[in-house]
């Protein structure tokens, strides 16, 4: 009778940390460098000379697109696209003063890290256990653009459970050598309207970030290039959610 308890605490234990094979190829894919796709000048509906951000809405979601009119690549920050990360509460921050809503893509510095750990987390957790997000990006060559699409149902079904959110702090603030305290809170508790916006990370370069060694041989140096992101902030209306908040 022990034994078969043992057996399926151990099953149950497995279940809990074993990811999916989708999880499996982002967690091992380090540094990609996916390129973003050529602009079509003809259509002229880029602004020139520009890096910038905006978002259109579909009746299931919104689409986000960051466009490099510049004439110097850039790298977009992407180990959060994933959709398995969409709903989670160390992605969507507040602002209670601001009354500001982040869905927030910036880099959780502390906890990326450049190479995987045996043992996999899955859920919210994953994205604040080190060794289970690795440092990803867009190369974004100039005249290009990258579009990242956020399915409603996907990004907001944590909405009706408890601790579903987390307080803003400065993300650019938090070296790999700090640890962030998460202040929980919950979409029931808050009242009034809010100001919904899409955070996203660019880098001019990302040369220490990609080199798997320099994580712990050049530790300040890869430090200093982590924090060295630009944030893209893009403002949103939805129309097509009913959000309590917004």
């Amino acid at each position: 009778m022990v034994t078969k308890i043992f057996k399926l605490i151990l099953i149950a234990q497995l279940t809990l940390v074993v990811p999916s094979v989708a999880q499996t190829k982002h967690l091992n894919g380090y540094c990609e460098n996916v390129e973003a796709a050529k602009i079509d000048k003809s259509k002229g509906e880029f602004l020139s000379d520009s890096l910038y951000a905006s978002y259109s809405e579909s009746a299931k979601g919104v689409v986000l697109r960051v466009v490099n009119t510049t004439n110097k690549p850039v790298y977009l920050f992407s180990s959060y696209f994933p959709e398995i990360f969409h709903s989670s509460k160390y992605i969507h921050r507040v602002n209670k003063k601001e009354k500001s809503y982040l869905i927030s893509f910036l880099p959780l510095i502390p906890y990326l890290s450049t190479k995987p750990t045996d043992k996999m987390i899955l859920g919210s957790d994953q994205l604040i256990s080190k060794g289970q997000v690795l440092y990803n990006f867009i190369k974004m060559s100039p005249q290009t653009y990258y579009d990242i699409e956020l399915q409603y149902d996907e990004l907001f079904k944590n909405i009706s459970q408890k601790d579903n959110l987390t307080c803003d702090f400065k993300a650019e603030a938090k070296s790999k050598f700090d640890e962030i305290k998460f202040k929980d809170l919950s979409v029931n508790k808050l009242a009034g309207k809010y100001s919904l916006f899409f955070d996203l990370a660019v880098y001019d370069k990302v040369d220490l970030l990609c080199e798997q060694s320099a994580y712990y041989l050049k530790e300040f140096e890869f430090d200093k290039q982590a924090k060295s992101f630009r944030t893209l902030r893009v403002p949103a209306t939805i129309q097509n959610y009913n959000h309590p908040l917004f």
